[in-house]
């Protein structure tokens, strides 16, 4: 409504009553992310899938960790499966990126077939044109791989699941900001949801420290 007035205001020149109104507080901040046993079935079930664009391009999202647009806009010549890496000319934030391909992403992207007519990587039904969102197809890919409350888990879920994955597993956090293109370290550290074996793990290691503590060292 506070787009209409405001647009209504600059077209018609009429008092944007609108503009007074206060938004109503929300939080679409998303906690859910698939852990490493999750990830593995989707992206099992994403290899599997009939469509050999749609199926790698899941797989890709959720071993790259790029924003879905970034990936499924991408064409052939911004890719070199040589060197290993593919290019972004332009991310959310207004800059270019690169990624390092691993040899396991290498290999999806070398089975993905090429069409002439499209330059597209996940070419699309329309000649020239790239998939759409793919919604049916990652529901049944969700459901193929045996995930708990699937509505929790969608596209974006594959960007926040690698980061956290990532940092839970012992990667430096410079490393994964670096990898999700993020200007700043808080961007990443809302990723950075670890999981319950890693945060055991980080309790543990102090009374580990003190257990094995032995006084009679200090003497040495």
């Amino acid at each position: 409504i506070k787009t209409v007035g405001k647009l209504a205001a600059q077209l018609l020149d009429i008092p944007n009553v609108a503009e007074r109104v206060s938004l109503l507080p929300e939080n679409n901040a998303r906690t859910r992310y698939c852990d490493v046993a999750e990830t593995k079935r989707i992206i099992r079930a994403a290899l599997a899938y009939d469509c050999k664009s749609i199926g790698p391009f899941i797989a890709l999202l959720f071993l790259i960790g790029c924003r879905e647009s970034e990936l499924r806009l991408r064409k052939w010549d911004e890719i070199d499966l040589v060197k290993g890496i593919m290019k972004i000319p332009r991310t959310k934030n207004g800059s270019s990126h690169t990624i390092y391909l691993s040899e396991y992403m290498i290999e999806i992207f070398k089975h993905i077939p090429r069409i002439i007519t499209n330059p597209y990587v996940f070419a699309g039904n329309i000649i020239g044109k790239p998939i759409s969102r793919p919604k049916y197809a990652y529901e049944i890919i969700k459901q193929r791989a045996n995930i708990k409350n699937p509505d929790e888990v969608v596209l974006h879920t594959a960007r926040h699941s690698v980061a956290s994955n990532l940092i839970s597993n012992g990667a430096d956090i410079s490393a994964v900001q670096k990898l999700l293109n993020h200007r700043c370290i808080e961007s990443t550290l809302r990723y950075a949801k670890l999981s319950e074996g890693k945060q055991r793990e980080t309790t543990q290691q102090l009374s580990s420290l003190i257990t094995n503590y032995n006084p009679l060292d200090i003497d040495k």
